[in-house]
């Protein structure tokens, strides 16, 4: 996908590319933060690190855009997993996440599974219309809340 793709015309799909960092960085500190009310527990430049130097080695990200080549959503996957996932607060319900999860879905080898704080209902309700069934998770995030593991059957 290296070539942007038309989606809408509220915003396309393309690669990440590390001059996506500063601002994807702050769309996801803006996004997570909405949901768990708290500070972020990394500085910004850790976070950007970890987005440009671990995480798109790891896995497939690939940025929504909207017409202005602003990142408006991000999905961070692989064959098997959604590490992250994370739409702007001002573009949801505009089909955004959806877009980015099928993305991940259409790539899976069988499955797909993913955590999400227990208390992002709204993630959960958004997983659960896509497919996905959760069970049990843990505590064990830098955050210290609870999570659910999702897990996608294709």
């Amino acid at each position: 996908m290296s070539d942007k793709i038309d989606t809408n015309s509220l915003y396309q799909l393309r690669d990440y590319e590390p001059t996506d960092t500063q601002s994807v960085t702050r769309l996801w500190r803006d996004a997570l933060q909405s949901v768990l009310h708290q500070p972020p527990v990394h500085s910004f430049d850790s976070q950007a690190y970890y987005l440009q130097e671990i995480l798109s080695n790891k896995y497939k990200i690939v940025v929504a855009v909207n017409d202005k080549n602003r990142p408006i959503g991000f999905i961070a996957f692989s064959e098997t997993e959604v590490d992250q996932l994370y739409v702007d607060t001002s573009s949801h319900r505009q089909g955004v996440g959806s877009t980015l999860l099928k993305l991940a879905q259409d790539s899976a080898l069988f499955a797909l599974t993913l955590r999400t704080f227990k208390i992002n209902q709204p993630a959960i309700e958004f997983y659960h219309k896509h497919g996905f069934h959760f069970t049990a998770g843990n505590y064990d995030n830098e955050e210290g809340l609870e999570d659910i593991v999702g897990r996608w059957i294709k």
